[in-house]
């Protein structure tokens, strides 16, 4: 039992989880002229991750073909973290969790952008939301005023 217990905590230490398991934090760069790179303002990254899946890289030319964009990658490995889709408003997916480290006040650049874009579809203009490096947002806050719509005018006014 006790060589059991010495393997599992070897495994774990040498992040062996089985299968393709990631756990923890893993490092990705991101390419230049990306919405990852305009969110994040950085050419490396950190994420964490809890996952066992991966995009296939035997596909990784055909799908670029087809308009996927590879905007990070895992350089030890050549895993891709993160993909986008030039022609949508906001498409981003990612292999790590952004939920693990964003704040109602300091939200994680990925869901700052999202909100960004919403808004800059709601209202067609940019109004975009200051992020610094390290993801803290600073006091440039979004605010959409709600449209308020006319009542119709059937029959006269109520009072």
């Amino acid at each position: 039992m006790k060589s059991y217990q010495k393997l599992k905590q070897q495994l774990l230490k040498d992040r062996q989880y089985g299968a393709s398991m990631r756990l923890g934090t893993y490092h990705s760069t991101l390419r230049s002229g990306t919405l990852a790179r305009r969110l994040y303002k950085e050419h490396n990254i950190s994420e964490r991750h809890r996952h066992r899946y991966e995009l296939n890289n035997d596909y990784r030319e055909q799908l670029e073909a087809a308009g996927l964009k590879v905007a990070g990658v895992y350089p030890q490995k050549n895993l891709v973290e993160i993909v986008e889709l030039a022609r949508h408003p906001f498409f981003v997916g990612v292999q790590f969790h952004p939920e693990f480290t964003s704040r109602p006040l300091q939200p994680h650049p990925i869901f700052a952008g999202l909100i960004a874009a919403a808004v800059k579809r709601k209202t067609g203009h940019q109004r975009p939301l200051k992020i610094s490096s390290s993801g803290a947002q600073q006091r440039s806050i979004v605010r959409v005023k709600p449209v308020r719509k006319k009542r119709a005018a059937a029959g006269g006014r109520r009072r």
